[in-house]
């Protein structure tokens, strides 16, 4: 395979070990990032709060609304995680 495609092959082994740090973590916490669905969930739901508002005066108008909800979403995941990964955090 690496005479067909040397490229490929040279930037799979440059970032293999970067991938494969997340297996040093336990197995309750690699599900969440091991994907990229919570991230385009916030995304998602960003854009869905600034298509109810429609038009923005400004751009720091939209830069609060969207820091608004992302500071919100910290604090939330922040009260969880307490509770989620405790048992995984004592694990470690």
């Amino acid at each position: 395979m690496a005479e067909e495609a040397p490229e490929a092959v040279a930037r799979l082994d440059a970032g293999f070990k970067d991938a494969m740090t997340v297996m040093a973590l336990p197995p309750a916490m690699r599900s969440c990032t091991r994907t990229s669905n919570y991230l385009e969930r916030l995304n998602a739901e960003g854009m869905r709060r600034a298509k109810v508002i429609g038009v923005f005066p400004s751009k720091g108008s939209l830069i609060r609304l969207v820091g608004t909800y992302l500071i919100e979403e910290n604090d939330r995941w922040a009260a969880k995680s307490k509770q989620y990964w405790l048992p995984v955090v004592e694990e470690l």
